[in-house]
């Protein structure tokens, strides 16, 4: 498990790992089912990730990371509701977290669902948020 200080050593172990990633060298450090039975009493994240449910844009693996390293929120179209918004506070103020990132990417299916309402009628939960921003790229 990763340990950073502050926000600043946080985002200095999601920059280096992302580096990995991109360039190939993931070391895809502590997966193992030790690692995950040794958080069994309690996590210690140092880093918080919004990020959409997109299964191409995994934090875990973008980051180089391991189990424990993040606490993730993961919703289609990175849309905020209030357990979203709940969660992310309690990373902060319970798990002591010091790094938020709210994460994007490119050819988001939960925007072009929302282009298209009728065909798909129970993304309206997150619909609401997307169309304005849809509207004002168009």
């Amino acid at each position: 498990m990763r340990k950073a200080d502050n926000w600043q050593d946080a985002f200095k172990l999601l920059v280096e790992g992302n580096k990995a990633f991109y360039e190939g060298k993931t070391t895809h450090p502590e997966r193992g089912r030790e690692v995950m039975f040794s958080q069994y009493l309690g996590q210690q994240p140092f880093a918080a990730i919004l990020s959409c449910a997109d299964s191409r844009v995994v934090p875990e693996l973008v980051f180089d990371v391991g189990i424990g390293d993040l606490f993730t929120c993961r919703i289609a179209g990175t849309v905020l509701s209030d357990a979203v918004i709940g969660s992310i506070e309690m990373a902060v103020e319970v798990l002591g977290v010091t790094l938020i990132v709210v994460m994007g990417h490119e050819n988001c299916g939960a925007f072009r669902a929302c282009m298209n309402p009728d065909k798909h009628p129970n993304i309206k939960g997150i619909s609401w948020q997307l169309i304005p921003i849809i509207e004002e790229l168009r």
